[in-house]
């Protein structure tokens, strides 16, 4: 009921371009809500927005009611897409554990590698030419070789895991497009993070 009997109406609201269910709610006036990118349907008890469809390929927009297959189906690629989420979360995760995730930090690892070894190859090195051993040392180490020496042990270790975690990544990305069950899944998320978990600990 509304204000002064005015009786409000339940409406689900939709992408005029796709289709693509927007929200459901309840107005006295749900069409003064259409816009040129929003439409409205009105409906005559309250429905859920997962429980529908706009098909937008006729003259006039039509409202379909999924039965409980269809339900099943949407809510699977829904679980898909949340997994195929929790893969990439999970493989960031892992790689934080051995590089700072930093805008251009990359780079500056990169630089870092380049530089130690270019120092180790230098027969008569001058620090001038190695600004980023030359600011480091006495923070990490006592001197640029023992700096030098550590950066490219650092950088090795984290190309053997960042090729491990790669390789978990990708199976585990392979079995979600593979799977056909919520339970498939779910055993492939634990196994990813198990995986990457041996990996970090390593």
């Amino acid at each position: 009921m509304g204000n002064g009997g005015t009786k409000m109406k339940n409406f689900i609201a939709y992408d005029k371009t796709t289709g693509a269910v927007l929200g459901a709610g309840c107005s006295i006036d749900p069409e003064s809500r259409e816009t040129e990118a929003e439409g409205v349907i009105v409906v005559d008890t309250p429905v859920r927005p997962s429980e529908v469809e706009v098909d937008i390929s006729g003259s006039e927009p039509v409202l379909i009611y999924l039965d409980q297959t269809a339900l099943d189906v949407r809510d699977f690629w829904m679980h898909k897409e949340q997994a195929s989420y929790e893969v990439l979360l999970a493989s960031e995760g892992a790689r934080k554990h051995f590089i700072t995730s930093m805008t251009g930090q990359d780079a500056i690892y990169q630089a870092k590698y380049n530089e130690a070894v270019a120092y180790q190859a230098d027969a008569s090195p001058d620090m001038a030419n190695y600004p980023f051993l030359s600011a480091e040392i006495g923070i990490t180490a006592a001197n640029a070789s023992d700096l030098a020496t550590l950066w490219i042990q650092l950088r090795n270790g984290w190309v053997d895991a960042a090729a491990a975690i790669e390789k978990a990544r990708l199976t585990a990305n392979a079995a979600v497009q593979a799977a056909t069950t919520k339970a498939e899944l779910d055993a492939t998320i634990d196994t990813l993070k198990a995986s990457l978990a041996t990996i970090t600990s390593g």
